[in-house]
């Protein structure tokens, strides 16, 4: 498992030719985190921000930044994700626009569940 990424790269390097595949991380969801005391009692759940923050993380290893999710579409929470799971984010990137948009496709998989998917969406994303 990777250690988080805190912030961007200060430079604005050119984007890899032709961009990678699939940019990807696993995560293991820990129960001691202070968010699952107020979300929800009795039954925590990641909140979906936090989900869609794993987008971020892997965006924040892109050359050509840093990047910032700008738009998110098309976003189905297919399953909770719950303390004590370990799952996988993968950032496909699809095409860069001409205005500078990146467009691409997040999943968030359950690993421990024969790679279900619980999360997929549509995001573009921008230079900072």
């Amino acid at each position: 498992m990777s250690e988080p990424v805190l912030s961007a790269p200060a430079s604005a390097a050119p984007l890899p030719e032709p961009l990678p595949d699939t940019l990807a991380d696993t995560i293991r969801i820990d129960a001691a985190q202070p968010l699952f005391a107020g979300h929800f009692p009795g039954a925590p759940i990641l909140p979906g921000v936090m989900q869609l923050a794993f987008a971020q993380r892997l965006l924040d290893r892109l050359d050509g930044g840093p990047w910032r999710l700008r738009r998110v579409g098309r976003c189905k929470f297919a399953a909770p994700v719950v303390p004590g799971m370990t799952v996988s984010a993968r950032l496909v990137p699809l095409r860069l626009r001409d205005e500078g948009w990146l467009e691409l496709r997040y999943e968030l998989r359950d690993i421990d569940a024969g790679d279900a998917v619980l999360v997929r969406a549509e995001l573009s994303a921008a230079r900072a």
